[in-house]
This record gives structure tokens, sequence and C-alpha cells, in this order.
């Protein structure tokens, strides 16, 4: 779990896919942090990202190096989750999300976290990293 996190923290901006009806959706993030030995990710309530998941609960992942010689595919179905726990751990590592939902138990600030998790390292010059 901690290379994932590393490796999507370390990219800065990693984009994640849902389902929409019969189209794919991508957005940029920018956090994710283990918590309770699961990955969690933060987003907003009212975002279509939220709803989606809900719906659909099936994402991916990806993100590439700073050096662009790997990129990671990480998938698996979103489980919408009120951790009090995790929210404060998203909230410390980036205090930014104050300025857009002001506190952590804002009903404005959803969390997820992955189910069926798989991640995979990819490389231009190896055989791919299955990591989960």
């Amino acid at each position: 779990m901690k290379r994932i996190v590393d490796f999507l923290m370390d990219a800065k901006v990693f984009f994640l896919a849902t389902v929409d009806g019969d189209s794919a959706r991508c957005r940029p993030f920018g956090v994710t942090v283990e918590f309770e030995d699961k990955l969690y990710f933060a987003t907003g309530a009212a975002k279509a990202v939220c709803k989606q998941l809900q719906k659909e609960p099936k994402f991916e992942i990806s993100a590439m190096s700073k050096d662009g010689a790997k990129w990671i595919r990480v998938n698996g179905k979103a489980v919408i989750d009120n951790n009090v726990g995790a929210k404060k751990k998203l909230f410390e590592i980036a205090p930014n999300l104050a300025n857009i939902y002001g506190s952590y138990d804002s009903p404005a600030f959803a969390v997820f976290y992955a189910d069926n998790l798989s991640a995979t390292i990819y490389s231009f010059e190896g055989a791919p990293e299955k990591i989960v």
C-alpha cells in the first residue's frame, strides 16, 4: 500500500477515471492516504465524480513518475465512507482541503476507499510489476 501512496503522491497529480452511463470520465486528483489498511481518496460530496462512483463504483487511476520512465495503474471499486479518522488524516496531509471544504466534518467533504484493489507499475524498460 505504501508504494502506491508514495508513487501517487510523488507524481503530484494522478488521474481517476469513472464510468458515467456509456462514457468514461477522467479528472485530476492530488491526494491519497493509507488509513486502516485501506487506500483513501478525497472529493466533494456534490461533485459528479462522487455521484458516478456511487452509481458505478469501478474506477481506475493512472499516474506517471516524475522522470517519465514508469507509470502506475490502480483500479478497484470505490466505497464511499464517512470515516472521520480518514477525513482527519487527509486534512493533515493536504491542508488546502480546508480552503475548499472548511472542516473535515463538513457534509460537503466526502472520502472513499478502494475495495478489490489492484495496482501495477509499468516501465518502458522491463516487465510490469504487480504491487497488489
